[in-house]
């Protein structure tokens, strides 16, 4: 599993002139996992982003 950093966040963010990015982690079992217990894979957790963009600058499609 690759970890999701503040700085790939925000190298993700100026590369597509992306609003906002916030991490975080969806799905599991455990409220409020720290990132080693999401690590672990015991909690069922997966790491993700929401991104908020102008589809007028930047189409979901080229996000990906």
């Amino acid at each position: 599993m690759s970890r999701v950093t503040s700085e790939s966040v925000e190298a993700v963010r100026q590369a597509a002139d992306i609003a906002e990015v916030v991490s975080g982690y969806t799905g599991g079992t455990v409220a409020n996992p720290t990132y080693e217990e999401v690590w672990s894979g015991r909690t069922g957790h997966a790491e993700s982003a929401e991104v908020t963009f102008d589809p007028a600058k930047i189409s979901y499609e080229q996000l990906l």
